[in-house]
């Protein structure tokens, strides 16, 4: 079995993490057409935005970026390369952003996603809920092609006791 380790991105980390993003946009495109570029990652550290990866015998195979503000983790960017997915690494990926947000005493996690990706069902069994959703007509001529953005959010209570 091959050892899968989720660790804190370096700057040397900056051009995988974005070869990355860019397959992922290029499959959500193929998919459902034009959608807004994913969030540049600027130089990790500036903004407040930091990013995790997931690394499989040295190589970057999944990735996520998250800012914490206000009491609020808010991550985005989550990307598994198309060979690794089914494989729980996104749900280790955000598992670590759960306990890097306890750590930092962040009350809730947030999320932005496109609803016709259909991955909202994921993130409830991540323990997050749908709370809005609306039509954003930037990427479409009329509305039947418009698409749906999700913002979704889980709340943090305390760490169960044992």
């Amino acid at each position: 079995m091959i050892e899968l380790r989720i660790r804190r991105a370096s700057r040397e980390d900056r051009g995988a993490i974005e070869r990355l993003v860019e397959l992922g946009a290029k499959d959500v495109r193929k998919r459902i057409g034009p959608h807004p570029c994913p969030v540049p990652i600027e130089d990790l550290g500036a903004r407040g935005v930091t990013a995790l990866v997931a690394e499989e015998q040295e190589k970057i195979v999944g990735s996520v970026a998250y800012r914490i503000r206000g009491g609020r983790m808010h991550f985005f960017n989550l990307v598994v390369d198309a060979k690794h997915r089914n494989n729980g690494i996104a749900k280790m990926l955000v598992a670590e952003l759960e306990t890097i947000a306890r750590n930092a005493n962040a009350k809730h996690m947030t999320l932005q996603t496109i609803g016709e990706l259909g991955v909202e069902q994921l993130f409830v069994r991540f323990g997050f809920r749908v709370q809005s959703s609306k039509k954003e007509f930037l990427f479409a001529n009329d509305r039947e092609n418009a698409l749906t953005t999700v913002y979704m959010v889980k709340r943090l209570g305390k760490f169960p006791t044992p």
